[in-house]
């Protein structure tokens, strides 16, 4: 039985849907002034997750997040719009995380779970499949989908990183796929376009690296194609060829990003495609009809995309809505099999997004769904990529992202750490963050330091054993490119962030108490030492994993809550009660150390709450606290919350 409230919400947003199918795009208005946006809006969950259309084009399945659930539901299709006909029904608690068609009527889909004082849902460990019309819902106990076999329609391909298995959707029997890892290695089954099982790349605890294998479908047995450990270089499956006599790899290199190889399965050879003068391939386009791969996606700077095929007629698509989408994001989420009808994802830096209906033969894409409605465009701001080079010389990137019409020069700015720090980066594109800071009047600059992903191999290592040194040379040397540029106003500058961000925003305070005027850390970690205890206790391999990248010696130099003394800057720190990643005892700790030394410190942590706040009335309230303290200790361009 359909829950009325959760009735009546569905009609809504399919009203708004249905309404929404007109002939034209609906792109964002361009900013003409910068109106105050309540805190909420950036951060409310929009209804529409996501949307994925059938093979054959008849129906559209999507995700719709209301208060205390995620629902999979779905529509009928036709030229007068869009039609309910059916839901999942979750209960409470329950968030679908993950849908894919199986055939033309039926669905399997994953649901996380919130259980115990952890407010955020955690994966599940059953397998769903449902009709269309909300029929023969079945429930199996499966581990993830490797592939949905465009052969069948009755059977997928799952795994539990060891075995694979054929899971009937209707009837829920599994039978053995008579495949196993290699060595008793856990990973990943990797299947080609017709949905066999090709390659699989694992991990080995031992030496902290990754393996690829090839099987020999003749005998029965898997062959190492490459190990990281010989060859200092990580090796990414990306797609195959429509024959799929070859397979496409991103290949890290020794300097520079990683580059894209065609590995022949036949002759065993290798040929070189294409490397980026700056950053690794992102992910790849594929062909809707034959799966073969036809395009990447490269995030430097803004987005773009580089065509591998350029006769392929799905290529060619692709450059036509890049040039419509010039700069912004974009991916299909799913084609109908014909490939005349797709659903296409667009964002940008001032937009979360929006679902198109894009149709081949009428050369048209249609919104169905615009993403962050309360969000008035006009008082959010571009985001700018940015270049400048560290003291060393090694060139780095960033976005700053100022007031809109607030000026551009002597801002009072917020240096936004992102986390890791190994291997993340920040990208182009809509952050409720950065936008909310914006529309309060702050400068915002993020910067990919050394250690970052996205720009090879070589870049990211650099960042090893540089905790709290060259790592946070970077963030002080960008500080002052944004004074230097008369972007900041050097008496007006906090440094913020989470996980990691929030480590370098203490130990920016440490070490840089003449340049920060403020500090705001999150979620962080402040005690090396006891990060080294937290983490070996989980495990062999995260111990290891610190010890390369974090090293085990003079850490108490590089921990903020050893040298809490040398604070002389107020202090924000956030944390949850649940976090496993970051310990609370970590801001619990901080913030004694601070008070301990006379130093000027505000703390809140989030009953329920993990590495990160998940519930919207802490989003909004951390948000609040923050801009109250940069308000009190910054000053804001803005006069109002």
């Amino acid at each position: 039985m359909t829950n009325w409230k959760l009735k009546a919400a569905l009609f809504r947003w399919v009203t708004f849907s249905a309404l929404t199918m007109l002939p034209i795009i609906a792109l964002p208005a361009g900013t003409s002034g910068g109106p105050v946006i309540q805190v909420e809006a950036f951060f409310k969950q929009d209804k529409l997750v996501n949307m994925k259309i059938s093979p054959n084009g008849e129906f559209i399945a999507a995700t719709v997040a209301l208060a205390d659930r995620t629902d999979l539901i779905f529509l009928s299709r036709n030229a007068q719009g869009v039609k309910l006909i059916s839901q999942t029904g979750v209960t409470a608690k329950q968030h679908v995380s993950y849908f894919e068609w199986v055939n033309p009527s039926r669905v399997i889909f994953r649901i996380n779970e919130q259980n115990g004082k952890l407010s955020q849902p955690l994966p599940s460990t059953w397998t769903h499949a449902i009709n269309a019309d909300g029929t023969k819902h079945i429930r199996v106990e499966a581990a993830y989908t490797i592939d949905t076999l465009p052969n069948s329609d009755s059977n997928v391909l799952v795994s539990d990183g060891h075995y694979v298995f054929y899971l009937n959707v209707y009837s829920g029997n599994l039978q053995d796929a008579k495949i196993e890892s290699p060595n008793s290695l856990r990973g990943e089954f990797i299947t080609d376009n017709s949905g066999a099982v090709r390659l699989f790349k694992g991990f080995r605890r031992k030496d902290v690296s990754s393996y690829l294998y090839l099987l020999d479908t003749k005998f029965r047995r898997w062959n190492l194609l490459e190990a990281e450990n010989k060859t200092g270089q990580e090796i990414y499956v990306m797609g195959f060829s429509h024959n799929n006599r070859y397979t496409y790899f991103a290949v890290e290199q020794a300097t520079g990003p990683a580059a894209v190889y065609r590995h022949d399965f036949t002759t065993g050879k290798r040929e070189f495609l294409y490397k980026d003068d700056n950053v690794d391939p992102h992910s790849v386009y594929t062909s809707p009809v034959d799966g073969s791969v036809i395009a990447l996606r490269l995030l430097d700077g803004k987005p773009r995309v580089h065509i591998l095929d350029e006769e392929n007629e799905f290529a060619k698509d692709l450059a036509k809505i890049g040039k419509l989408y010039d700069g912004k994001f974009f991916y299909p989420t799913s084609y109908a099999a014909s490939g005349n009808l797709a659903v296409i994802h667009a964002m940008s830096d001032k937009t979360p997004g929006e679902f198109l209906l894009y149709d081949r033969a009428a050369n048209s894409l249609t919104p169905i769904f615009q993403s962050g409605q309360a969000l008035n465009p006009s008082g959010l701001s571009a985001m700018q990529p940015v270049k400048f080079n560290a003291r060393d010389g090694l060139e780095l990137e960033g976005f700053l992202t100022v007031p809109e019409n607030g000026g551009s020069k002597n801002l009072p700015m917020v240096l936004l750490v992102h986390g890791g720090p190994i291997g993340i980066s920040d990208t182009w594109g809509f952050d409720p963050e950065v936008q909310l800071l914006a529309n309060r009047g702050y400068a915002v600059l993020q910067v990919n330091y050394r250690g970052s992903g996205n720009y090879g191999r070589s870049f990211t290592e650099k960042g090893h054993l540089q905790w709290g040194r060259a790592m946070q040379d970077d963030l002080t040397d960008a500080t002052r490119w944004a004074i230097a540029q008369g972007i900041a106003d050097k008496k007006r500058i906090c440094i913020y962030g989470a996980s990691y961000g929030g480590y370098a925003a203490l130990m920016g305070a440490v070490r840089e108490p003449d340049l920060y005027t403020c500090s705001i850390g999150n979620v962080g970690v402040y005690d090396l030492k006891q990060l080294y205890k937290d983490d070996s206790k989980e495990s062999w391999y995260l111990d290891k994993y610190l010890t390369n990248t974090l090293g085990n010696t003079n850490l108490e130099i590089i921990s903020p809550s050893l040298r809490a003394s040398e604070i002389r800057i107020p202090v924000l720190l956030g944390g949850g009660r649940e976090d496993k990643i970051a310990l609370p005892l970590h801001t619990e700790r901080m913030r004694d150390a601070i008070l301990k030394s006379g130093g000027s410190v505000d703390t809140v942590i989030y009953e329920g709450e993990g590495h990160g706040n998940y519930l919207l009335k802490n989003q909004v309230d951390w948000a609040n606290r923050v801009l109250d303290f940069l308000d009190k200790n910054i000053g804001s361009a803005s006069v109002s919350k």
